[in-house]
């Protein structure tokens, strides 16, 4: 059935099952991220976020991953000015989506989530979602030796 709507937040008025709402997200997430219509990530990170957390789960990252590329310090900011702790839930889902030519800005933010058993959760999935190439992911990710002696206690690496 297609709905016409004109924005996000009509559609989340209509759409009320929450399968249906994954489908929609991962749609908008494909469409910020591969399509050649300029589709605002900031706007669909914003709408995101509004969803329940298994909702955004397994998209945000990737939509904000795009906003900072983007708009850096415009995501930054919209980051900023979320309590700590979905700040942490929204970085951490960032961290895992690495950009493997810079992965310098994902380790950076998986080190900067308060929740320690969060951030050691994030580093690990970066660890075991990358477990062929860690090494190599690593020496372009510059840690710093602390960080390096953390991500190696946290994950055996």
């Amino acid at each position: 059935m297609c709905v016409k709507v004109s924005g996000p937040g009509a559609l989340c008025e209509h759409v009320v099952a929450g399968t249906q709402f994954d489908n929609i997200a991962a749609h908008a997430t494909h469409r910020v991220i591969y399509s050649s219509l300029d589709i605002p990530p900031d706007t669909v990170a914003k709408w995101l976020v509004t969803m329940p957390q298994e909702i955004w789960d397994d998209h945000l990252g990737y939509v904000v991953k795009a906003w900072r590329c983007k708009n850096p310090d415009e995501a930054e900011q919209w980051l900023n000015s979320m309590s700590v702790d979905v700040r942490d839930q929204v970085t951490a889902k960032f961290s895992v989506a690495l950009d493997w030519d810079n992965p310098q800005e994902n380790f950076e933010a998986a080190f900067s989530i308060h929740d320690r058993a969060l951030r050691e959760e994030t580093l690990k999935k970066i660890s075991s979602d990358n477990r062929e190439g860690i090494n190599r992911l690593l020496k372009r990710a510059k840690l710093s030796p602390q960080q390096r002696v953390e991500f190696k206690r946290i994950t055996g690496t």
